[in-house]
């Protein structure tokens, strides 16, 4: 049987061991240190479809750790026309993400949905899908173009 004085120092001896440990590792290495993700997320745009003056599109990005974000950009001929981020929070391991995009063009015109998924270490991933757009009947809709051009509506 121990004597107190002997679990004294058995306890005494265990707090210097962890003191001594965790004065050796900085907090972020103690907490990040076993993740060293370098493997970037995967990102595909699995749907997308004009419906009259909107473009719907859909993307699923996925990462083994957390993804962080997925941005979704419509471009024509390199130039942003909008974009659309959507932030993660906690452990998100696959996301879904649904955008809509108000769209005014005059004619028939090809244009690219970009997805960029960035996982919770900064590994990116992009894909990209292009699209060819009709253009709306008539004249353009009330509010404001995908170019951002006030068309006298209520402006958004």
């Amino acid at each position: 049987m121990r004597s107190a004085r002997s679990w004294a120092r058995l306890l005494m001896v265990t707090v210097v061991v962890g003191v001594i440990g965790l004065a050796a590792c900085d907090v972020d290495d103690a907490a990040y240190a076993p993740l060293n993700d370098q493997v970037p997320p995967t990102v595909s745009i699995t749907e997308y479809a004009q419906s009259a003056s909107t473009l719907d599109a859909t993307v699923v990005a996925e990462d083994f750790i957390s993804v962080a974000s997925v941005v979704t950009e419509l471009r024509q001929a390199g130039q942003l026309l909008a974009v659309d981020t959507t932030r993660f929070t906690g452990r998100t391991l696959s996301a879904t993400v649904k955008t809509s995009f108000l769209i005014s063009f005059q004619a028939a015109t090809t244009v690219e949905i970009r997805a960029v998924a960035q996982d919770a270490a900064g590994n990116v991933a992009i894909d990209v899908a292009t699209v060819n757009v009709s253009p709306l009947p008539g004249p353009a809709p009330i509010g404001m173009d995908v170019q951002g051009h006030d068309r006298g509506g209520l402006g958004y």
